[in-house]
């Protein structure tokens, strides 16, 4: 997201959200006005009657200027948002809405807490003062979640129940408790109204469906992030009470001189005035600020890294957690003495945010697949140690070479002893008993970054290893097969080989490669072997091309045979499998693929009736295509489509398949193609994308991938969209237009095929196994994914269909290659899971 595109988006929420403008103006104001006179002024204080008028007043303003700066960040983060998709009036109505009912409600649950003894190291319920805006902020904004489209109604409901949870659990003030009442109600308002208006209020409509590989890790990486802010909010607050209290508060404490702490520490090194003078000076300046953010900078750090799939992100993410909680319980127990069960509750109740963050994790491991070189991984720990190392001599060095530094004399007992410390947090270190103190300004530099300057290099390396490319030689591997094929020739799958998660042979001298996954020890190939082309652009003979792929295909099964794979090739063209029957071997057809070609652009005569009404309906509703790419639609159309995608996913009950179906993720390629329709608003109605398919060096024709479309928008979008692409072949000189292949699905039994070539099947007890598996597999995905009834919406531009093909060499081996390719499919989840989840509904549609 661009700085351009967020001007603009602040610009265009300003110019809609007056009120929060003017009560944003109105907090400052209102602070300046009572701010002399104390916060009981406006503040709502227990106990509480009904006709206590400051219930009006409580979420006005702030006591304190931070929390005024704070405020005015989520105002502008979520209530200008929130009333410019409510409306100003309904948005001021919401707010009056939650001031005289979450407050009341939010008052009866702080008594109970503190009747229960469950708030031991937060802020005194029965005696704290509810004064700001930030609880309707939040309940406004769970409100206004409810009409956004299910991807952002979920992305703001996850944050907003992280940050609240987190800030009660670990502060425990009434404005926490308040806060957590006023998004629950808004969810829960919010909720109820759109399931009126869209007239499903079955409990069923209530469960959320599957998340998309995508989504399910940009989720875990904000509640993880959500989770670690937590206490640095807190911290911003010096008002707030919480498991470091002690240490936060010093940061906002009038700061000590470097003498008198001198002064106490001369006279009694392990006086409890002379440990809290150095705590207070370590809290303050550039160098503690940096140490008491690492950790969140760490934290983001591991967020981006599993956003992008990393296992390294998950695994560190985990140790993350672990120490988290660690430290919590360690402060806990100092500050609590005992170990009742009312403590032990309460400790659970604190560290319960990081408890969740990794049960997230955990249950969400296989959407962390991304492995990492360990030639890198080793290399950035070697770093890492170095830094360490580096640092460590610094401090020992450091601890001597001055004379005076350090109070009392320096030892390397003493220094040794210290050298821990200084790579914790000040905020930790605090609780910590010291011997050594500096004095001077090296030795306070010393102090105070030896461990940040450490921790600063580790945070730039891990950056680096997460965010970088995660396995080169797949990496480059993917370049070189790009640059073969566009200079070459494939199928009509061929641009998915570059796709994550194949393996490649080459052929010598890079005549060719092919693209393969290995399950089960069977090799499923991905479409026929890509071969290079010659000297010059169509300087290769359709007889020599031939020849080519042949040896290449030939290799590839010398190779796959000498590591003890079964070989099968997976949707391969008519020509290609009935060569490899001549040697041998045997085909089964596993697809019909539609092909239209440019000279139908016209659509004339009445069998593409419905065509020229899709086409005439999009005029009528002022609906354009928009033949694009990922980059150039801009940011803002790049959110467009993953909602619509993430809104088709949820209404699946399998996630998104993989192998030769892609997702979100794919349309990011440069050489992928977007067809949009849109309208004037710029409401997006439907997207396709397009791969290239190349013939010696040039485009010979696209194929179709992604389709998702809008429920609630333009019905026929699809079928315009189909036609535009066929025009625009037309109009560019593409000979046809592939709308690829329905996988595990033919073609209806009174539809033709171009093939000339005879389908040669083996035996009906041959096939029996493989043509089984492909069939239970195909009819499982059917009610989720529409193959089959897709290959028949395909009809509608009465194509070519062109027969694709498994090839294999023993008909022993069909079980197995059936297993692998479904295996292909479903990519890391579960194939029991897969066949789980589909039965029940398998059943209800065969009876």
């Amino acid at each position: 997201m661009n700085v351009s595109f967020a001007l603009k988006w602040i610009a265009k929420s300003v110019r809609f959200a007056p009120v929060s403008i003017i009560i944003a103006i109105a907090m400052w104001v209102l602070h300046e006005v009572v701010e002399a006179r104390g916060t009981t002024t406006l503040g709502l204080t227990l106990p509480w009657v009904w006709t206590d008028p400051r219930i009006f007043t409580a979420g006005l303003t702030s006591p304190t200027r931070m929390g005024l700066v704070m405020s005015v960040l989520w105002i502008a983060a979520l209530a200008v948002p929130a009333e410019r998709i409510l409306g100003s009036w309904k948005f001021l109505s919401a707010i009056v809405a939650l001031h005289i009912t979450a407050i009341p409600i939010s008052i009866a649950i702080a008594t109970l807490v503190e009747e229960a003894d469950l708030n031991r190291w937060g802020n005194d319920l029965l005696t704290d003062t509810l004064l700001t805006p930030d609880f309707w902020v939040f309940g406004v904004a769970a409100l206004a979640s409810a009409p956004l489209p299910l991807l952002w109604r979920r992305r703001t409901r996850v944050v907003l129940l992280s940050v609240a949870l987190t800030l009660l659990l670990y502060t425990g003030t009434l404005n926490d408790v308040t806060m957590l009442t006023s998004i629950l109600m808004g969810i829960t308002v919010g909720e109820v109204g759109r399931r009126r208006r869209e007239a499903s209020l079955s409990l069923w409509h209530w469960v959320p469906g599957p998340l998309s590989l995508r989504e399910t890790r940009t989720m875990v990486a904000i509640i993880v992030t959500a989770v670690a802010a937590g206490p640095v909010v807190a911290a911003l607050n010096p008002r707030t009470h919480g498991p470091f209290s002690p240490a936060t508060e010093l940061m906002w404490a009038p700061l000590v001189t470097e003498e008198h702490m001198h002064h106490l520490c001369h006279a009694d090194a392990v006086s409890d005035a002379c440990q809290g003078a150095l705590d207070q000076l370590q809290q303050h300046g550039v160098g503690p600020m940096v140490a008491n953010l690492m950790p969140l900078i760490f934290t983001i750090i591991i967020a981006m890294g599993l956003h992008r799939g990393r296992r390294a992100a998950w695994i560190i993410g985990l140790i993350a957690q672990g120490l988290s909680i660690a430290v919590l319980v360690f402060q806990l127990n100092r500050l609590s003495g005992d170990t009742n069960f009312s403590t032990g509750l309460n400790v659970f109740m604190v560290i319960l945010p990081w408890i969740g963050a990794t049960v997230v994790l955990l249950l969400t491991q296989r959407a962390f697949s991304v492995k990492i070189d360990r030639a890198r991984v080793g290399r950035t720990i070697a770093t890492m140690a170095i830094a360490w190392l580096s640092t460590a001599v610094l401090w020992m060095l450091s601890a001597f070479a001055v004379p005076h530094a350090f109070h009392p004399h320096a030892t390397f007992a003493l220094a040794l002893k210290e050298l821990p410390m200084r790579y914790l947090p000040p905020t930790i270190d605090t609780v910590l008993s010291h011997e050594l103190f500096p004095r001077g300004a090296f030795s306070w530099a010393v102090f105070e970054w030896t461990g940040t300057i450490f921790w600063l290099v580790t945070a730039v390396m891990l950056y680096l290893l997460l965010m970088g490319v995660p396995n080169q030689k797949a990496h480059d591997d993917q370049l070189k097969a790009a640059a073969l094929l566009r200079g070459g020739s494939g199928d009509h799958l061929s641009w998915m080989t570059i796709w994550d998660g194949n393996s490649y042979w080459w052929a010598p001298h890079d005549a060719g490669y092919v693209a393969y996954r290995v399950k089960n020890g069977v090799a499923v190939t991905l479409g026929e072997p890509v071969v290079a082309g010659g000297s010059g652009v169509g300087s290769v003979s359709a007889v020599s091309t031939v020849s080519t792929v042949a040896t290449v295909a030939a290799g590839f099964e010398d190779y796959a045979t000498s590591q003890g794979w079964v070989v099968a090739w997976y949707s391969v063209g008519a020509d290609f499998s009935a060569a490899r029957v001549a040697d041998g071997q045997h085909r089964l057809r596993v697809a019909e693929e539609a092909v239209l070609r440019a000279n139908s652009a016209e659509f004339k005569g009445k069998k593409f009736q419905n065509v020229r009404t899709a086409r005439n309906r999009a005029l009528k509703e002022g609906i354009s295509s928009r033949w694009t790419s990922w980059a150039e639609v801009g940011p803002e159309m790049q959110q467009k489509i993953i909602a619509l995608s993430e809104e088709w996913v949820s209404n699946k009950a399998l996630p998104e398949m993989g192998f030769t179906l892609g997702t979100v993720t794919e349309l990011a390629d440069a050489d992928t193609r977007l067809l949009l329709a849109v309208d004037e608003s710029e409401h997006l109605h439907g997207v396709t994308s397009w791969l290239p398919v190349y013939t010696n060096g040039e485009i010979e024709g696209y194929t179709l991938d992604v389709m998702r479309r809008d429920p609630d928008g333009f019905r026929s979008v699809i079928e315009f969209l189909m036609s535009e692409a066929v025009v625009y072949a037309h109009d560019h000189g593409i000979a046809w237009m592939s709308m690829s292949g329905a996988p595990l699905s033919t073609a209806p039994s009174d539809a033709g095929t171009s093939d000339s070539a005879p389908d040669v099947v083996p035996t009906p007890e041959q096939a029996s196994s493989l043509d089984a598996i492909l069939d239970l597999l195909g009819k499982a995905m059917e009610p989720f994914y529409g193959f089959q009834s897709l290959a028949a919406s395909k009809n509608k531009f009465h194509p070519e269909h062109h027969r694709w093909y498994v090839c294999y060499r023993d008909e022993l081996n069909l079980p197995g290659i059936g297993i692998a390719v479904a295996a292909a499919y479903v990519g890391d989840f579960p194939l029991s899971s897969v066949i789980t989840r589909w039965m029940p509904k398998l059943k209800a549609s065969a009876a």
